[in-house]
């Protein structure tokens, strides 16, 4: 079963701030090259230097957060735009209330319903 997702990053600390105010937590491990965080129910998220030896691609990828309903989408972009992140307003999609925002490095993250 997987437990890490790891996004290719220009610059790890840039974006374990960026990570941090979002998730709102600290990084369990970093060095100048690789932060990771703990996510609870043992999955992580690592953000790698696209510069490391261990990169093997520069591609990035969306990322998903669930919300339990299209109330919790609606706060959740509030708490990320108090944040400071540029999340775009939430629409309604054909699979429900959705919004997006990039990260640091272009990668998309996505709220929208868990079912």
């Amino acid at each position: 079963m997987p437990n890490l997702i790891i996004l290719y990053v220009e610059d790890p600390t840039a974006s374990a701030a960026f990570y941090g105010k979002l998730l709102d937590r600290e990084p369990v491990f970093a060095v100048p090259t690789y932060v990771s965080f703990d996510l609870g129910s043992g999955f992580m998220l690592g953000l790698l230097s696209k510069s490391s030896p261990a990169a093997v691609s520069d591609k990035g990828f969306e990322f998903a957060f669930l919300a339990d309903g299209p109330e919790a989408v609606d706060r959740e972009h509030q708490r990320w735009r108090d944040a400071g992140i540029d999340a775009g307003q939430p629409f309604d999609a054909q699979f429900g209330r959705t919004f997006t925002a990039p990260d640091p490095d272009g990668n998309l993250l996505r709220v929208c319903l868990a079912d």
